[in-house]
């Protein structure tokens, strides 16, 4: 896969039986050793800017982000595993519970990548959210 990549990222969160749905492209650069991807890209949120990085593995995704917003989350089927958030205004903890962890690989010379991730966020033991990440990978 050529390392210039369009990435779009559907995001669905369910709160409360509220339903937000967020769709947001990047330009970012792809890297693929050992049946791992590295998806790169920076993001903006509110005026900050943050680099984030996503390591695509058979088994499971590691996402990091640093800059403005800093996080590191884990996502293993089956798993439970934690993450802070680290904000401006200070630090929030939340258990990632991974129901359900995807990745395609499309296309005869590996020119399109997709994933899908379906996870609940916990504050505690109390279910905050449902989520599902959605990622689609496009050489330019």
């Amino acid at each position: 896969m050529s390392n210039a990549v369009t990435i779009e990222m559907t995001t669905t969160q369910v709160v409360d039986d509220q339903r937000d749905v967020s769709v947001q492209t990047y330009a970012g650069r792809c890297d693929i050793k050992n049946d791992v991807a590295i998806l790169q890209y920076v993001e903006e949120n509110q005026g900050q800017k943050s680099l984030v990085k996503l390591e695509l593995r058979p088994d499971g995704c590691l996402m990091e982000m640093s800059g403005a917003m800093q996080r590191t989350m884990d996502f293993i089927p089956g798993k439970r595993t934690r993450t802070k958030l680290m904000l401006p205004v200070g630090e929030l903890e939340f258990g990632v519970h991974t129901n359900s962890y995807r990745l395609d690989v499309i296309g005869q010379d590996t020119k399109h990548m997709q994933v899908v991730l379906k996870y609940y966020l916990y504050s505690g033991e109390d279910k905050i959210a449902e989520n599902q990440l959605e990622i689609c990978v496009k050489v330019k």
